[in-house]
């Protein structure tokens, strides 16, 4: 698991460093300096609830998500909840009902959980980039496994949705 967490750390900056940037002596601590990085790279955009569900919405199918689940890259970093794919992959080995069962039960009521919307972000310094400024710095965002696989299940269902619809461009 340790091998993981290397290529993502390798680059990455410490938050003790984010203490010396220049064009923002925030105070406060590092609360007040994620703040302030997060406003910058992630401005922040209302949240459009929209929790209608259609009568031709299918469930995912075990077949879909067991699909899905095989094509989960190993040795990936995972979110942070520290579920990495191997874990969904032994999960779905063991349960195979869970999943499909919970993923069903959030699109019948027409909701997203909240803990989904989680990410961690680290931040790599550009190459030959000057490290005071947070412009230089490209992030990257650890995404929860399990919201990466109820995300691939709804773009699957939305695709469908359009081919057979006819509403797919041919230009996408």
């Amino acid at each position: 698991m340790q091998e993981q967490y290397k290529a993502v750390f390798r680059k990455a900056i410490p938050p003790s460093r984010f203490i010396v940037l220049p064009n923002n002596s925030p105070t406060g601590g590092y609360i007040s300096i994620v703040n302030i990085i997060l406003e910058q790279l992630y401005p922040f955009q209302e949240e459009k609830q929209n929790n209608s569900s259609s009568s031709d919405d299918l469930p995912f199918t075990e077949q879909e998500l067991s699909a899905v689940i095989r094509l989960l890259p190993r040795g990936k970093a995972p979110g942070y909840d520290s579920i990495g794919n191997i874990v969904i992959q032994e999960i779905h080995k063991k349960y195979p009902q869970l999943l499909v069962t919970l993923f069903n039960k959030f699109m019948a009521i027409g909701k997203y959980p909240d803990p989904f919307k989680i990410v961690d972000v680290i931040l790599f310094q550009k190459p030959g980039k000057d490290i005071k400024e947070i412009s230089e710095y490209r992030p990257i965002a650890l995404l929860s496994t399990i919201a990466k696989v109820l995300e691939k299940l709804m773009k699957q269902s939305l695709v469908r949705h359009l081919e057979t619809y006819n509403k797919l461009s041919p230009l996408q």
